[in-house]
């Protein structure tokens, strides 16, 4: 997976989120989870 496709997989799991989570603050640190998932996924691991 390509750094496009890394960073498009990355936005496409993000949409509609924050309609589904009532806090900044779980927000951030989902969107943080989905970034080490993404670059772990894009680095074969």
């Amino acid at each position: 997976m390509g750094r496009k496709e890394t960073k498009e997989a990355i936005a496409d799991s993000r949409a509609g989120r924050v309609t589904r989570v009532g806090a900044v603050a779980k927000l951030l640190v989902e969107l943080n989870a989905d970034d080490v998932l993404a670059e772990t996924a894009a680095a074969g691991g």
